[in-house]
């Protein structure tokens, strides 16, 4: 099968963030609303990609993904690699968390072209939804970003691993939509610090280091009070310097200086 230049660019960006909508496309491949309508509609027919839309609660955007036949046309025409694709794994379910989902991936995006500007790899990139196993027929279907903590685990919603200089560096990344700083805060003490002071998150990867940990906001107030609870907590203090603040916003109009510590510092990728 023969696709034009714009389809493969559209093929590559699904199989690279894995779901994205028209919006999200549009200016990365820059072309037209009309022509990038166009364009996945022919692709859907053809069973390269396909969707899922949400009609209640909410109306939305079309969310678009790389099917079986799309991810073997890649393979067989690109550089890309069959283990560079992750596929949906069962039928897509977006009801609950498809506003989180669109803003992770968006941070993904952002970060993925901020780092390839500095010339930093990205050696992996996991989200929540990124699954392995099978419910129905081995029941073991779980996220890929599953880390343990003690006798349980936790799930961040990315686990990003950069590598510069033969340096790799681990990254956990939350993407908070909350009203409130209860969940976030509650996260950061029994989730993300006992699991750095376990070192599970350096082991699940073979890696000694400490990873840092990303927070986005939805609402950048949201993002401001959690960090003025933080600097009056004295027991944050040791792994303050761990811990990067910033809003969707900020990181999608300038992720390279969106990221603060409580003290104000810049975060520095490597």
């Amino acid at each position: 099968m023969i696709v034009s230049n714009t389809q493969s660019n559209i093929l590559e960006l699904l199989a690279r963030f894995k779901f994205m909508t028209l919006s999200m496309l549009r200016p990365l491949v820059v072309k037209s609303t009309s022509y990038m309508r166009a364009q996945l509609s022919s692709l859907k027919g053809n069973g390269l990609i396909d969707s899922y839309n949400l009609e209640k609660p909410i109306k939305s955007e079309s969310m678009y993904y790389l099917t079986e036949q799309g991810k073997d046309l890649l393979i067989s025409n690109s550089k890309i690699f069959a283990d560079d694709i992750r596929l949906v794994v069962g039928v897509p379910f977006f009801v609950r968390d498809y506003s989180h989902r669109k803003q992770t991936i968006q941070l993904h995006v952002s970060l993925y072209y901020h780092l390839l500007a500095l010339g930093i790899t990205i050696t992996d990139f996991l989200c929540y939804f990124d699954k392995s196993g099978n419910n129905r027929k081995a029941g073991n279907l779980e996220a890929l970003t599953k880390i343990p903590v003690g006798n349980a685990f936790f799930i961040p919603d990315c686990i990003m691993l950069t590598k510069s200089e033969e340096k790799t560096t681990l990254y956990l990344i939350e993407m908070f939509c909350d009203a409130t700083i209860g969940r976030p805060i509650e996260q950061y003490y029994t989730k993300h610090i006992p699991a750095i002071a376990q070192g599970s998150p350096g082991d699940k990867f073979g890696l000694s280091a400490n990873p840092f940990v990303l927070s986005a906001f939805e609402s950048p107030t949201i993002k401001l009070k959690v960090i003025e609870k933080l600097q009056k907590d004295i027991a944050f203090k040791p792994f303050a310097d761990l811990f990067y603040f910033a809003t969707v916003d900020e990181v999608t109009q300038d992720c390279a200086n969106a990221w603060k510590d409580i003290n104000g510092n810049a975060l520095f990728f490597r």
